[in-house]
């Protein structure tokens, strides 16, 4: 019979999960406006800048219904300052008493009637400027283009899809971790995504609160906090227990529960090891100078007296 301390013979294990770069932001493109595309400025596998145009529609219809609020809402600021001017003119004949209480009234009322009709109006111009505005269609965000769904000449339609679009910055892990191994990655103080021979350091930012059943496990999602993979990329998440535990060739089951022997004061100790799994290490935490019995352990009792001890 051997026993070793627990230092000795502690072991700090290493995790691993499937693991996948994905994108926050994929996104389908489309018209807002009615036109015919005049013309689209990238292809499959272009990376564009937040702002950058895309596609350019034929605007001139939109521009020629945009004179036409325009126009009247010039007309209707002339109506309003001469209103405006009659409402000051009809202030002064009032307090002379050259104005009867109703014609007055009258022009205070026309007053504020001319100056709605201008807000209104100057509404509708906003609005039919908006639609000028989106003839041109811009990147939402840094992206690479996936996908081109239509071709110059066709009509465009609000809702429309005109391209794929996959954010090259925002870009997260999504990892589907077992249920057992979850204390562990919250506790890692070292965790990153490898893939195609490449390290990515990775923080935890969440766990999804939602068990998939099937397999028993949690997606999770970790932040980059260096450089970024493409998106879409896969590999997988690793980490590393900080705590000590016990290797898995060193558990014994008693009564239905596995654990370790220790020798203490001449006697075999069964410490059991609540939440251990058969054939996995298991997190211990014994003091560094426990004396771990190796072997000769699947004989023993617990309380056994230890009459040879071979070092």
């Amino acid at each position: 019979m051997t026993e070793r301390s627990f230092d000795a013979v502690k072991v700090f294990p290493r995790y691993t999960a499937p693991a996948t770069a994905v994108s926050l932001n994929d996104s389908q493109v489309s018209a807002e406006v009615s036109g015919v595309i005049a013309s689209i400025s990238v292809k499959p596998g272009d990376e564009v800048s937040a702002g950058d145009v895309l596609v350019k529609l034929d605007c001139r219809d939109h521009q020629l219904d945009a004179q036409v609020p325009e126009a009247r809402l010039e007309a209707a600021n002339a109506e309003r300052d001469l209103a405006r001017y009659r409402s000051q003119r009809a202030d002064a004949l009032r307090k002379k008493g050259a104005m009867p209480l109703e014609q007055y009234q009258q022009r205070k009322a026309a007053a504020s009637r001319s100056q709605a009709e201008v807000r209104r109006l100057q509404a509708v111009v906003k609005e039919s400027r908006r639609k000028v505005g989106k003839c041109d269609i811009t990147a939402p965000f840094p992206a690479v283009v996936v996908t081109r769904y239509a071709s110059v000449g066709e009509l465009a339609k609000p809702g429309m899809r005109l391209l794929r679009l996959v954010d090259t910055r925002a870009i997260e892990v999504s990892s589907q971790v077992q249920e057992q191994d979850l204390g562990t990655l919250r506790a890692a103080d070292s965790t990153r995504f490898v893939s195609r021979s490449f390290t990515y350091p990775v923080n935890l930012r969440t766990v999804v609160p939602v068990l998939d059943r099937r397999v028993s496990s949690y997606e999770v999602r970790l932040e980059f906090s260096g450089r970024l993979p493409s998106p879409g990329q896969s590999g997988r998440l690793e980490w590393r227990a900080t705590q000590p535990h016990i290797p898995a060739d060193l558990l014994v089951q008693r009564n239905g529960t596995l654990g370790v022997f220790l020798a203490k004061d001449g006697h075999a100790r069964f410490h059991a090891l609540p939440g251990a799994e058969p054939g996995q290490p298991a997190a211990a935490d014994l003091a560094g100078g426990a004396q771990v019995i190796v072997d000769g352990r699947h004989g023993l009792d617990d309380g056994q007296a230890i009459d040879q001890v071979e070092r």
